[in-house]
């Protein structure tokens, strides 16, 4: 038996609709219909399953569950869990929000001991903010051994909040016996992610383990945090630990620390502005596609719109028109796929302002230069030189833009709430082909719209704004 089939045949028993009725009303054999009700065989179509949903008189919840899986029977349910969790780790990190630190400052207590045992939580947050960050204010930088959790975030905010370099040496599932693996990798990325878009000084490495042979090797207090002056010694929720300021534990740690970022991985790149991110051009590939709310309107723009939605004469500014000109040689008709929500379009075509380039309000496009983008943008994907795509709303995401680089690596660039933006480069595999396997899903499953009805829609706006 499946999830589908399972529910399929309580829907049937509640109906009290035989098989042999209700293969007869949809048109096909009933072994197959038996067969499909007791797991033994896929349904054949999306179609089969509307039909199914009509006769039995479904409501709207029941029939998309069952639709939803139908979906999961077809893919499998590996396939469908990577889906769903890449799904919902853009919308995760289209809206995150870390924090804001404590403003308190620390001075490590006098009497501080040597050793010091910690029994729950708060006491060994109090302890490590007491001692940490006396440590971190004379320039130390914050080591630390852990897999990432919400609880360890509230250390990562305390030492960022003090200008410190964090390097978070975690393990990823590199087991090909394993069909968890990727799911486990996609589990714990959103929460080094979020960390990275908010602070560039985060460093996560990464070493290749079976995830059992992981958590089997851990001890009692498998949580390491090193800085210059102590070590912290935790279990893995931060109940309990031990704290230590000796200085030979001090550099036996870091000398433990230093081993272990030896055979590490860098799997993720922040660049801590603009400029940093465009010195990196050269590294786009022929293949490139964009994943927004809003369009990228910087291949469609000229010079003059650019400069106008930034400070004219501004670093930034300057920044932004040597990449767009470089990405329009790169891009033109080389393969660019730029996918965006319809009510995104709107919003720019509304306000004038691009979440693309951070455009501040009082920098606003006229009515008539977004307009002019906008027949632009036609027009380039008319003549093949770009392909726009417009997706359904509920899938696009909104605080984040995802760009595929072929199957090698996905950058992500944030639009924070301040205007400002982050940039991530990420080129671990199996998050790299999770990513391009759902986007992929998207474009066959008709999620994403068709290039001709695309150009439909757009002109539709074009119409509708040239008439105001």
């Amino acid at each position: 038996m499946t999830h589908f089939s399972d529910k399929l045949k309580q829907y049937t028993e509640r109906r009290g609709v035989t098989i042999v009725s209700l293969a007869k009303q949809l048109g096909i054999d009933r072994a197959t219909l038996h067969k499909i009700i007791s797991g033994e065989r896929r349904p054949t179509s999306e179609q089969l399953v509307q039909d199914i949903s009509r006769i039995l008189l479904l409501s709207v919840d029941e029939t998309n569950e069952l639709m939803e899986l139908y979906k999961r029977t077809i893919m499998g349910e590996n396939v469908y869990r990577r889906r769903l969790m890449v799904r919902r780790m853009i919308e995760r990190l289209s809206n995150f929000d870390l924090k804001t630190a404590e403003n308190a400052d620390c001075t490590e207590p006098p009497d501080f001991p040597a050793i010091k045992a910690c029994f729950n939580h708060d006491e060994l947050l109090r302890g490590i903010k007491n001692i940490l960050i006396p440590s971190v204010r004379k320039g130390s930088a914050v080591r630390i051994v852990a897999q990432p959790s919400e609880k360890l975030s509230s250390v990562f905010i305390m030492s960022a909040a003090r200008g410190a370099v964090i390097e978070q040496i975690i393990c990823f599932d590199n087991s090909s016996d394993n069909s968890d693996s990727d799911c486990f990798n996609l589990d714990i990325f959103p929460e080094i992610c979020t960390f990275a878009l908010f602070y560039p000084e985060y460093c996560p490495l990464c070493y290749y383990d079976k995830v059992e042979a992981h958590i089997n090797s851990m001890t009692l207090l498998p949580v390491l945090i090193v800085t210059d002056e102590v070590v912290v010694c935790a279990d893995s929720d931060l109940n309990s630990g031990m704290i230590y300021k000796d200085p030979m534990t001090v550099r036996f740690y870091k000398g433990v620390f230093g081993k272990l970022r030896d055979n590490c991985y860098p799997f993720l790149q922040v660049d801590k502005d603009f400029e940093q991110m465009i010195s990196r051009g050269s590294e786009y590939p022929k293949y490139t596609l964009t994943f927004d709310y809003q369009p990228s309107i910087v291949l469609a723009a000229d010079e003059e719109h650019l400069r106008h939605m930034l400070e004219p004469d501004s670093n930034y500014a300057q920044s932004v028109v040597r990449r767009s000109k470089r990405l329009k040689e790169r891009f033109l008709g080389m393969g660019y796929i730029n996918i965006f929500a319809l009510d995104g379009l709107r919003d720019f075509l509304d306000t004038g302002l691009s979440t693309e380039l951070s455009t501040p309000p009082s920098r606003a496009l006229t009515m008539n230069e977004r307009v002019k983008i906008l027949r632009t943008m036609i027009s380039l994907a008319e003549n093949g030189s770009y392909e726009y795509r417009i997706i359904k709303k509920e899938y696009a995401p909104s605080g984040i833009r995802v760009s595929l680089l072929e199957s090698r690596n996905v950058k992500l660039v944030s639009h924070l709430p301040d205007r400002s933006m982050a940039f991530v480069n990420v080129t671990e595999q199996s998050i790299v082909y999770a990513f391009n396997d759902y986007i992929g899903y998207l474009l066959s499953e008709g999620i994403v719209l068709s290039l001709e009805k695309t150009l439909e829609l757009m002109r539709n706006e074009l119409e509708r704004y040239d008439f105001q």
